[in-house]
């Protein structure tokens, strides 16, 4: 007898490689729960804006970009578990209120950082309760779950996608007054101003938008008004550059995809 399944119903996915991580707990394996299904990793449509032509076919393009995207997690929570009230509590606790970070074991690679935006409860049977926990990512892009790091010349061709760094280190190559890092292909500049030897070590932080000397203090004020620091960026192909002539440079950063 054939058994046929609803079109507007996702196909549950029973296979036990299918985990789901928020912000490095394994909840299947900490929780004695079980994720059924993820939906929402796949193609993104952009949203489009446009302009009606006046008088003739069509319209103009004004713009085009990727939306928050909606990730929904399907777990089967087993009410055999004990102390299951209290599971629910350390969920609100450890998802909480902010964006986490979000891994799926068939995907370990990737991460996507998402706050949860909607939780749906089915209704509760004897043993069992399925529901699923929405969560929306600002950002739609995953990003590699390991660092990356390149150095001045050219950007590896294969990186798609355009990048900020996560860290730079920068190391002087001879007394200047300026020092400065260049995307030749975007015309980006971070200029910093003050006086540098050689071997003077400068940490360019974005975790916490820190310029840093090592063994010295803040160069934040140090940072030329018209320097590019927080949308510095970079894609496969790009030409980085440093000056003074000898300077060092290393970028650590996170692939991203789509």
């Amino acid at each position: 007898m054939y058994e046929f399944v609803d079109l507007n119903k996702p196909a549950k996915n029973n296979q036990n490689n299918l985990k789901t991580i928020v912000n490095g707990i394994n909840l299947d394996d900490t929780y004695d729960i079980q994720t059924l299904n993820v939906t929402g990793r796949g193609l993104i449509a952009p949203v489009n804006t446009m302009t009606e032509k006046v008088g003739t076919d069509g319209s103009w393009l004004d713009g085009s970009y990727y939306p928050a995207r909606p990730i929904i997690v399907e777990l089967l929570v087993n009410f055999r578990a004990d102390n299951i009230r209290y599971m629910f509590e350390k969920l609100n606790s450890e998802i909480g209120t902010s964006l986490v970070s979000l891994v799926f074991t068939d995907d370990l690679n990737w991460k996507w950082h998402a706050v949860l935006n909607e939780v749906l409860q089915e209704k509760e049977d004897s043993y069992s309760q399925i529901i699923e926990l929405g969560f929306l990512c600002p950002d739609p892009y995953k990003y590699e779950t390991k660092t990356r790091s390149t150095g001045k010349g050219v950007v590896n061709p294969r990186l798609m996608y355009l990048t900020k760094p996560e860290l730079i280190e920068f190391t002087v190559g001879e007394e200047a007054e300026v020092i400065r890092i260049t995307n030749i292909t975007n015309g980006q500049n971070i200029v910093l101003k003050d006086n540098f030897v050689k071997g003077d070590r400068i940490t360019f932080d974005y975790s916490n938008n820190s310029i840093r000397k090592i063994g010295g203090g803040s160069l934040l004020t140090k940072l030329d008004i018209l320097s590019d620091f927080e949308d510095f960026s970079f894609s496969g192909g790009n030409q980085i550059e440093v000056s003074p002539a000898g300077s060092d440079i290393t970028i650590t950063y996170r692939e991203r995809s789509l």
